[in-house]
């Protein structure tokens, strides 16, 4: 097993104690832990590289000096149209950080016209997304290399969602390697009102307006992509999300089966240009490459071909995360 370039780092889930690669020849070779020296290096480092937050579309990044108070340092969008105020620290932390994060989501609430400024001046948007910016939910992400255990104990007072991520990177010779640790906070006591709750089975889709042959065919392409990563015993995760199904490698999406209107689908790879083009099925479907979320887009055109026949780009999706 080699280690990923540095210009693709490879994302792990691991504590950030010690990180071990095991090498054919060598055996397990100890990664060099390297602190970051400034704040603004992991915050860099966060908005360049979005598989870090899992499904959030860094939009906008605070200038460090520049910015005014209260302003959070990264917000971003979700695949839901949720707005996700992300917090960078480079020291360990712990729960004296609630009133910053509480206040700055509450910021986030008050001010959809600032939000939406930032959406329309940033170029490379996602396609398919379409915020809601007179109603919209807020998500908390603290980001920081250690997140001590009272920190998760304290986020049950906390009404909006909240991600904790442990980000630290490791040298080995040439090689970066970032290791990423989703650390499960409580769930909450209570919810504020958001659009993006809901449990999206048969029935929501056929309130909602969708088709009820595309529904069906929907529900059966995740069945068969399903039965793809069981096969290949991939350690993957299923989850049903409001416009679209995600199949993850721990916090991180791989690929996914989404709406690209009330009648149609599409399938979507988080790879690169070059690989999507080649290991695309020789009958895909339409094709485009989305910058904004770093993704092939296919339309599922079923008389050329179906969701098995893309199981290479299934395959390469799901490596990126786990190795050869």
């Amino acid at each position: 097993m080699g280690a990923c370039p540095p210009s693709h780092p490879w994302f792990w889930g691991a504590d950030a104690v010690n990180l071990f690669l095991k090498d054919a020849e060598k055996g397990l070779v100890l990664c060099k832990h390297v602190p970051f020296l400034r704040e603004e290096d992991l915050e860099l480092l966060v908005f360049e590289n979005s598989d870090i937050l899992g499904d959030v579309f860094p939009l906008w990044r605070q200038i460090r000096g520049g910015a005014k108070p209260g302003i959070p340092d990264i917000i971003g969008i979700d695949r839901e149209g949720v707005v996700c105020i992300v917090e960078i620290k480079n020291v360990a932390v712990d729960e004296g950080i609630l009133p910053q994060v509480l206040a700055y989501a509450i910021w986030a609430e008050d001010n959809p016209d600032s939000i939406a400024k930032m959406w329309l001046e940033k170029k490379d948007r996602p396609e398919g997304l379409s915020p809601n910016f007179d109603n919209y939910a807020v998500r908390i992400v603290v980001v920081a290399p250690t997140i001590l255990p009272g920190t998760v104990h304290h986020m049950r007072k906390v009404t909006f969602p909240v991600d904790l991520l442990e980000v630290n990177r490791y040298q080995l010779d040439s090689q970066m390697v970032v290791a990423v640790h989703r650390l499960e906070a409580p769930t909450a006591p209570k919810s504020r009102p958001t659009t993006a709750a809901g449990s999206y089975d048969r029935a929501w889709y056929e309130t909602a307006g969708y088709d009820a042959k595309a529904t069906g065919d929907y529900f059966r392409m995740v069945e068969e992509a399903s039965a793809v990563v069981e096969r290949s015993g991939w350690p993957v995760d299923v989850k049903l999300n409001k416009e679209y199904a995600s199949f993850k490698v721990g916090g991180s999406i791989a690929f996914g089966i989404m709406w690209a209107n009330k009648k149609d689908h599409a399938l979507f790879f988080k790879l690169g240009q070059v690989d999507c083009e080649a290991l695309a099925p020789e009958n895909a479907g339409k094709y485009r490459y989305d910058v904004g979320w770093k993704q092939g887009l296919f339309r599922l055109e079923h008389e050329k071909a179906g969701v098995q026949d893309y199981e290479p780009l299934m395959e390469a999706s799901v490596k990126r995360f786990v190795g050869a």
